[in-house]
């Protein structure tokens, strides 16, 4: 698994992580599938697992003595499914259930909760979904009761597209119907009069949205509330994980900076050096024979001068050694 979560997840709140804590969590976090159908947690069954879906949506079902049931909320790879246990609560107190199929990250109760107690970012964006979650079923009771099942529909398909990628929306009028607590024919009649509409089309245990503006225009004010308490709550972590990269960017661009300072400072001294090094040499134009032994020096007509001196200090000539006929005569005595 990679090391940031912003590069293998669509999980809002994996991707709101930051690295260090993302880098602590990742080793624990196994991706499963979860089928449609498949039940997470039973009614007042152990917690023992958590999951962070990324295409799969969840319902949490109220199930009544008649045998009815009713949805009192979902959730996608907005949140994660089993968050009660942040808050020690680590027995179900609904049925949770896979509603649409997909895959998910699974984590057990214990790693998380470790996780959780140490991971600042962490508890703050499962906090926020938590709260985010009370306000999406507090919104949901008080729609069932004041809406009726044609903005009900358009309200719940808007929320289902949200945790989905593209359009498609696996989903049967049949379960439709128990998740909104109503029986199949008002669910059939709503889906037909959303479709005359152009807003949706279905085939058998598939919707398709094909005008999703139209769509929002047919559900009621809850869709808009719930979407805007997500934005406002679950968006702030996101920006504050933006503005946490834009400051290590910055402050990785101030160390390079003065790095290169540093590199210019060092670079200018060196040449200043070289400057004063060469102030004093003098420049080359001819050389000059120099006797080794009494150092006198061959001018161009061949005559010797002790002039070496002189030669070095005021003009620019370089000497090199030779050998006088004088010195010549009485080393070798030639005469």
């Amino acid at each position: 698994m990679s090391l940031n979560a912003a590069t293998v997840s669509q999980n809002h709140l994996l991707k709101s992580l930051p690295d260090d804590e993302f880098l602590k969590l990742s080793p624990d976090l196994k991706l499963v599938d979860l089928p449609r159908g498949k039940v997470l947690y039973s009614l007042n069954s152990k917690i023992d697992k958590v999951y962070f879906p990324e295409d799969a949506i969840v319902s949490i079902v109220t199930l009544f003595r008649n045998g009815s049931n009713l949805e009192t909320g979902i959730i996608g790879r907005e949140g994660m499914v089993g968050s009660s246990v942040s808050l020690k609560i680590e027995t179900s107190p609904r049925e949770t259930i896979v509603q649409t199929g997909g895959i998910g990250w699974q984590l057990s109760k214990e790693k998380f909760q470790k996780a959780f107690e140490k991971g600042e970012t962490l508890k703050t964006v499962v906090l926020r979904h938590v709260f985010a979650y009370l306000e999406q079923i507090s919104q949901t009771g008080a729609c069932s009761s004041q809406h009726n099942i044609n903005e009900r529909l358009a309200r719940w398909l808007l929320m289902c597209h949200d945790r989905v990628s593209g359009d498609e929306i696996k989903l049967t009028q049949e379960f439709i119907a128990q998740m909104l607590g109503v029986q199949r024919p008002g669910v059939t009649n709503a889906a037909m009069n959303l479709k005359v509409r152009g807003l949706i089309e279905y085939t058998r245990g598939t919707i398709r949205i094909l005008n999703r503006k139209g769509l929002e225009n047919a559900a009621c004010e809850c869709y808009q509330t719930v979407k805007n308490i997500y934005d406002q709550y679950l968006s702030l972590i996101e920006l504050r994980k933006l503005n946490s990269q834009l400051d290590d960017a910055n402050l990785r661009m101030g160390s390079e900076i003065q790095k290169q300072r540093e590199i210019e400072y060092e670079t200018n001294r060196r040449i200043q050096n070289l400057k004063n090094a060469v102030t004093g040499i003098k420049k080359i134009s001819k050389i000059k024979i120099v006797c080794v032994n009494c150092k006198k020096v061959r001018d161009e007509n061949g005559l010797w001068h002790k002039t070496e001196q002189t030669l070095q200090e005021k003009s620019d000539i370089k000497t090199s050694y030779g050998m006088c006929d004088e010195c010549k005569e009485t080393i070798y005595r030639l005469k």
